[in-house]
């Protein structure tokens, strides 16, 4: 996952990068978009890359809560 990849994943949806951190190289980007964000998931979803979208006023995210069997990973390993 690149800058660029964003950049060409939204270019179609008319959706434009404000800005972009590089948070973990090839991992995590932060990206602030400004256009539809329906139509901003929707494109990133293809890149087959976890999606956070929020609206740019809500505040900073500081935790996420997931279960790991089947959401984080793709194994069901709670008996293993």
């Amino acid at each position: 996952l690149t800058d660029q990849s964003l950049t060409d994943a939204l270019a179609e949806t008319g959706c434009r990068v404000e800005s972009v951190e590089v948070v973990e190289p090839g991992q995590v980007l932060r990206a602030r978009i400004e256009g539809d964000p329906a139509r901003a998931r929707s494109a990133l979803e293809r890149l087959q890359a976890d999606v956070f979208v929020r609206a740019s006023e809500a505040p900073e995210t500081m935790l996420l809560v997931a279960d790991m069997d089947s959401t984080m990973i793709t194994v069901e390993c709670i008996d293993e």
